[in-house]
């Protein structure tokens, strides 16, 4: 992690050539995915997502659980492809929306909303002392729970005139009620 000048945004990269930049709160908020030491979270994971997906084709890429971006950010090396980025949680949808914003990416829609197998409002668990392991599913791996009403939507609702490419999920045992959620 090399802080800049102004210590204001911090750069990570995926690759040699591929660095992105976050906002001090995110490393508050998320310092397991955008690590003090400067490491990203399942970088090897993020390489082999990507690796399925043409530098130069214009895919639709849908980002469940985006939480601050650590996937969502890579479109900044996908300009022509088209990114949905679903995150309910409000601290994290903010910094998602910052991280964008400071890496001046555009192709990247996000949706302040969880996906599921039903359009209604849903209870997130929320685990006070680990932002990536909320869940609308049983908190199996927190006890310090704490709970938020979230909107909840389907990917049919959202995708069902349109060809999704690549979707990756990351909602803590959710998975298979959004799955259920894009049938059509």
């Amino acid at each position: 992690m090399n802080p800049l000048p102004n210590e204001c945004k911090y750069e990570y990269k995926y690759d040699n050539d591929k660095s992105i930049f976050v906002g001090r709160k995110t490393l508050i908020h998320t310092p397991f995915s955008f690590q003090p030491n400067g490491q990203l979270y399942e970088l090897e994971s993020i390489r082999e997502f990507y690796k399925c997906v043409d530098p130069n084709g214009e895919f639709i890429i849908l980002d469940i659980g985006a939480q601050t971006g650590l996937y969502s950010l890579y479109a900044k090396f996908l300009p022509k492809s088209t990114f949905y980025a679903f995150e309910p949680f409000p601290d994290s949808i903010l910094l998602l929306n910052e991280n964008l914003e400071l890496n001046e990416i555009k192709n990247v829609t996000t949706f302040p909303f969880a996906l599921s197998n039903e359009s209604k409002k849903c209870k997130l668990n929320i685990c006070k002392s680990h932002n990536g392991l909320h869940t609308l599913g049983n908190p199996l791996r927190f006890q310090d729970v704490e709970q938020i009403e979230v909107e909840c939507k389907t990917i049919d609702e959202l995708f069902y005139d349109k060809k999704v490419d690549f979707i990756k999920i990351d909602t803590e045992g959710s998975e298979y009620f959004i799955l259920k959620g894009g049938e059509k």
